[in-house]
């Protein structure tokens, strides 16, 4: 963006609160299972003793996830911070709508990976967005705070997972992303 383009100082801010909420949900995302994998298991037929053949449901997530942090950068360049942003939170959602109307592990893995893929895409465009907005010389306090909502969600995702499994199924889980995207 240049000078005429950035945002007032109050949009940038707004920006940069939705940027940075959807990376914690991302976040939250990859550690949610942890407390429900049991739960999803079930649901699709294993046993606790198969738990080995239940790994892709997380690592699915990560592997769409790292996948998608070298790529959507230049994509963010040449398509812009905001495109990308909301590219990225419709990959997000259509994987927890994937993810939460699944009865089989291969759906399952599916939308677990179509949401790393989607969450890996918050993460660049955001601190791409940031550089754009804010000089380097006040850049700092924006990255820190992406960084620290990053990792929020990372110890939040469990926490927020024992709290729908409290009152609901795993589905939830997913379902209320839907919500946020």
């Amino acid at each position: 963006m240049t000078s005429s383009q950035q945002p007032a100082l109050g949009a940038a801010r707004l920006l940069l609160t939705i940027a940075a909420v959807a990376v914690g949900f991302a976040a939250a995302d990859t550690y949610v299972v942890v407390l429900a994998l049991p739960e999803m298991m079930a649901s699709v037929g294993l046993n606790l003793d198969q738990l080995q053949r239940a790994a892709p449901i997380v690592s699915g997530f990560l592997l769409g996830y790292i996948a998608m942090l070298p790529l959507i950068g230049r994509i963010a360049d040449l398509r812009g911070r905001i495109p990308v942003l909301v590219g990225s939170l419709v990959i997000f959602s259509i994987g927890s709508l994937v993810t939460a109307a699944s009865y089989d592990l291969t759906t399952m893995v599916v939308g677990r990976f179509l949401q790393g893929m989607g969450g890996g895409g918050l993460v660049p465009a955001t601190l791409a967005l940031v550089a754009d907005i804010w000089s380097a010389e006040k850049r700092g306090l924006p990255l820190g705070v992406v960084g620290a909502v990053q990792e929020l969600g990372s110890v939040v995702g469990p926490l927020y997972g024992a709290v729908v499994l409290s009152v609901s199924t795993w589905h939830t889980i997913f379902w209320l992303n839907l919500a946020v995207g």
